[in-house]
């Protein structure tokens, strides 16, 4: 499939939705797996959207938010895919700038497009000792809050959003790309406990869209 800057690509692909949930993979990657692979993670933003510093601050971790958030973000989401996944090594890689990728909109909904921000087709320009790339487009985290089981006490809710690329670095093909909106509950207010199990679903939803998940 060849990607073009700044078009509408009409692709094929399983799409899976669960809540708000919504991951497009494509037809090669619906049933392969590949082991001992290299994969490198790479963040498309400037900072991550915090709209609960303090909560951040208190239990990740003292300094600026956005930067905490990022640092427990990747780290946590290594551990989980060294746990769950087929790949031999993991890194988180940087760009300069986005203008290094060509910008994409993807067909993922009927009242929504997606942009991705994807490598040359079927060339290996970028991270070229690494057979995958996992793009970080957007990551937002918030919290609610619900009536709990005791009467006039509210529990938090974390809210997560990430949208993110998958991308085969070994043949330039597209993978997989999506949303993923999780929400994990605490008993009473947010811990450690909601951030890590937050991230915990995050790595495995992303494995399970991907030819990267391990093989038991």
């Amino acid at each position: 499939m060849k990607t073009y800057m700044s078009i509408l690509l009409v692709v094929t692909g399983f799409v899976l939705s669960s809540c708000t949930t919504s991951i497009v993979v494509m037809d090669d990657y619906t049933d392969i797996a590949f082991l001992d692979k290299k994969l490198t993670i790479v963040k498309l933003y400037d900072e991550p959207e915090i709209g609960i510093p303090e909560d951040v601050t208190e239990d990740l971790g003292e300094g600026k938010p956005a930067e905490v958030f990022q640092k427990y973000f990747e780290s946590d989401l290594i551990r989980n895919f060294q746990i769950y996944s087929s790949l031999n090594r993991i890194e988180v890689g940087t760009l300069d700038s986005k203008s290094d990728l060509n910008e994409v909109n993807l067909e993922w909904s009927e009242n929504r497009n997606f942009t991705a921000y994807l490598p040359d087709a079927e060339s290996k320009t970028l991270f070229l000792d690494s057979d995958f790339i996992l793009f970080l487009n957007d990551l937002q985290i918030n919290k609610t809050s619900q009536r709990g089981a005791i009467l006039d006490n509210y529990d938090d809710v974390l809210l997560t959003k990430l949208e993110f690329t998958f991308w085969d670095n070994m043949h330039g093909k597209l993978v997989s790309y999506g949303e993923i909106d999780e929400s994990t509950l605490a008993s009473g207010s947010l811990s450690k406990n909601e951030w890590n199990e937050t991230v915990k679903k995050i790595a495995i939803t992303l494995l399970l869209n991907s030819p990267l998940k391990k093989v038991y």
